[in-house]
């Protein structure tokens, strides 16, 4: 039988139990954030930028997302990484401590965001972008951008997917502590 919170007050194993816990759930929480702040950076380029591309001639849109996707700042791979990582050594601890059965949201929504936005950009954005590297927008066949910008944009709603239902599992997970 789980103690509550609540039975917990007062004793010395139970303070040590409590910090623990809220230790997870802070952890837990940092995770939800970054989880959807990598959602809403991904929200933000379909729903802005993508489109801002499209109605420029598309040998400036080339121009404009090689330089765009040369310049990715550390702190956006810190984020997109790290909150990857974060649930993880959560879903680790959690197991190590209380078994298998004790974090099934936790887990699900640290596979959603993995599967989601980091498979969607290890396997698909940042290859395009590779490939984008390679154009000359000189002599770029006007087919080349729409394939990219469609692809890209195909990946980067799954990533605004992925980190949605992270972030709602995850939710979910640290509720239920």
């Amino acid at each position: 039988m789980e103690r509550s919170l609540i039975s917990l007050r007062g004793t010395a194993a139970g303070a040590g139990d409590l910090a623990g816990r809220l230790v997870f759930v802070l952890g837990i929480l940092a995770s939800v954030v970054l989880s959807a702040v990598s959602g809403g950076v991904a929200l933000a380029f379909s729903a802005f930028i993508l489109p801002a591309l499209h109605a420029m001639p598309d040998p400036e849109a080339v121009e404009v997302m090689q330089q765009a996707t040369r310049e990715v700042p550390a702190s956006f791979v810190l984020v997109l990484l790290g909150t990857a990582v974060s649930p993880a050594v959560l879903v680790a601890a959690d197991v190590i401590r209380r078994g298998w059965r004790a974090c099934p949201w936790l887990a699900i929504g640290t596979v959603a965001y993995a599967l989601g936005v980091v498979g969607a950009t290890l396997g698909g954005t940042m290859p395009l972008n590779e490939w984008l590297h390679t154009l000359d927008s000189a002599t770029l066949h006007s087919d080349a951008w729409l394939g990219y910008a469609t692809a890209w944009g195909g990946f980067n709603n799954v990533r605004i997917l992925g980190a949605a239902v992270a972030s709602a599992l995850l939710t979910i997970a640290m509720l239920r502590r």
